[in-house]
């Protein structure tokens, strides 16, 4: 009996959702236009910037934001292409490299013309992500730990028990670590090195980028291996301290792109120009890499230019594979 009721209550509800959907696609805000959706695997920061933004430059009420983690935005990106619903997405740039290689998912627009990493015609950066180590001051005393200066000195085994830091297969963020380990100390090198901190860490290896920096804060570990900007935005109100790793500080761009829609929303294009222009003041106070020529990050809070490091070969999905497929033979091995 329970289960029918389940059913029944799951039908309506599965039946109210698709008419919602379907009411909202078809509807126009109160100025009169259809509304922009915008797909996005930003964190909460960037997309109060982008809002901010967009409501300040005429677009207040004329869009939507839907949030995704990164693998599950691409993999949105991926299965639908131009059949997407969104008008446009803002995601890891190498994963839209590889959409538009793909299937051609993006249309062209007036896209910045001074990058200072590299420049497109369908997408363009909107923010910086660094990668760098995070401590909990107390929980390092308490420990009786030194403070690492290098992602190589986690590997040591007075680090065990005190290491958290993200698997590459259920985030990114770890792939800023692998980046830093296999372009300092080259690819042998690095994988001892990860054989190391994989035995430190254990289970406080996460399937989410954030999750480490949540360890740290909590205390159940000393040292972790996540995002400068979320490390940063807490030290404040928590012990923590950010640590710029000496092989440096590796960079993931995210970026902006228009939909390629047989029909494209007029206003797109505009919102996408806000997006990659407009946002940059603020944006880069909380994500501090320069991404156009002429900028400058905050005083208080720039890596020196020597930390602050793309990796030597192009990001692709491909180039993504190799390292999963390295660092899960070395933790196979570790373990």
């Amino acid at each position: 009996m329970k289960t029918t009721k389940k059913k029944i209550i799951a039908s309506v509800a599965i039946a109210l959702s698709l008419f919602g959907i379907a009411g909202c696609a078809n509807s126009k805000t109160s100025s009169g236009k259809k509304p922009l959706t915008i797909y996005t695997n930003a964190d909460t920061e960037a997309i109060d910037v982008m809002k901010a933004t967009l409501d300040n430059n005429g677009f207040k009420n004329d869009y939507k934001f839907q949030e995704f983690g990164s693998s599950d935005l691409n993999a949105k990106v991926v299965a639908e292409g131009k059949n997407m619903s969104a008008d446009l997405v803002t995601l890891s740039t190498f994963y839209l490299d590889s959409a538009q290689k793909n299937s051609h998912a993006f249309v062209d627009w007036n896209t910045p013309k001074d990058g200072v990493n590299k420049r497109e015609s369908f997408q363009a950066p909107i923010l910086g992500n660094e990668g760098a180590i995070i401590i909990n001051t107390d929980a390092l005393k308490q420990a009786k730990l030194p403070e690492p200066k290098s992602i190589k000195d986690l590997a040591a085994p007075i680090y065990k028990g005190q290491l958290s830091f993200p698997d590459l297969n259920g985030s990114t963020t770890g792939w800023l670590m692998v980046q830093a380990l296999i372009q300092q100390y080259g690819e042998k090198e690095a994988q001892t090195i990860l054989t190391g901190m994989i035995k430190n860490a254990g289970s406080m290896i996460t399937q989410s980028g954030s999750a480490p920096l949540q360890n740290v804060e909590s205390g159940q570990v000393a040292v972790a291996f996540g995002l400068r900007a979320q490390g940063e935005k807490d030290t404040d109100k928590m012990p923590l301290k950010v640590v710029e790793p000496t092989e440096g500080n590796f960079v993931l761009t995210e970026s902006v792109a228009v939909v390629n829609h047989k029909t494209l929303n007029s206003e797109a294009e505009k919102a996408a120009e806000l997006l990659a222009t407009k946002t940059r003041t603020d944006m880069i106070k909380q994500y501090p890499v320069a991404l156009f020529k002429g900028e400058q990050a905050p005083v208080d809070k720039s890596t020196s230019t020597e930390h602050i490091k793309f990796f030597n070969q192009p990001l692709t999905t491909d180039l993504l594979k190799t390292h999963i497929a390295i660092f899960d033979k070395v933790k196979a091995e570790a373990n």
